[in-house]
């Protein structure tokens, strides 16, 4: 369990928001090689996860399936996740897939990926397994960052694209979300009472930045 404290950064470029973290008292550093993240969220016919998240609900869970590198390639590394939050603290549980995934063979997600959830026993991890499905596809770019003590790590999230699975997917046809960043401060609990250290530093404001919510409203599954 972990605090996770969210900027959605529009007012600077990310070469500044770079410049931002080198010259940062706790002087942050480049850890870990760039990478793209791929996610395929799950929620109910009704959204319900959606819901509790844009009414503030202060527990709340999220579904998703989680690889690494091309999105249009075939990954044999995918996990199925259910990440928590209470509040900003949140955890997650993880589950290995046993098969292969493959976004521009499976294009039609809804029929398929009900059968891998169903051969993936993710029915042991979630009771209501048969009422979800794909909502939301999206990919980004990540970096990593770590402070001088260690103790607070930071992710920067940039060319965000989402996509809506109820549609055929187009390789030529990718919405993006242009000039966004998404800028994450993680640490454990007990280095609370050093976050204003951190966050006093930065010139933009802390705010709610689900990618998921975001990406919902952007495909127009949902209206905000």
């Amino acid at each position: 369990m972990r605090y996770e404290i969210k900027y959605n950064i529009k007012e600077v470029d990310l070469t500044k928001l770079k410049y931002l973290l080198k010259t940062h008292p706790y002087s942050f550093k480049s850890v870990y090689k760039i990478r793209q993240v791929n996610n395929i969220y799950f929620d109910t016919l009704n959204y319900e996860n959606y819901i509790e998240n844009i009414e503030g609900e202060k527990n709340r869970q999220k579904y998703r399936i989680r690889w690494y590198g091309d999105f249009y390639g075939i990954s044999g590394d995918p996990y199925f996740e259910i990440k928590y939050k209470s509040g900003s603290l949140g955890w997650k549980d993880k589950l290995k897939i046993q098969s292969e995934l493959d976004i521009k063979k499976n294009q039609k997600l809804t029929p398929n990926f009900k059968s891998l959830l169903k051969e993936n026993y993710i029915k042991l991890f979630i009771k209501n397994y048969q009422f979800i499905s794909p909502t939301l596809l999206n990919c980004y770019k990540r970096e990593y960052f770590i402070s001088n003590n260690e103790k607070f790590r930071i992710t920067v999230d940039t060319n965000i694209q989402y996509f809506d699975p109820k549609k055929i997917l187009n390789e030529n046809k990718i919405p993006k979300e242009m000039n966004q960043i998404i800028l994450e401060i993680k640490f454990e609990k007990n280095h609370y009472e050093e976050l204003e250290k951190v966050t006093n530093f930065f010139p933009f404001r802390i705010t709610k930045s689900s990618k998921y919510i975001m990406g919902v409203q952007k495909t127009k599954c949902l209206e905000e």
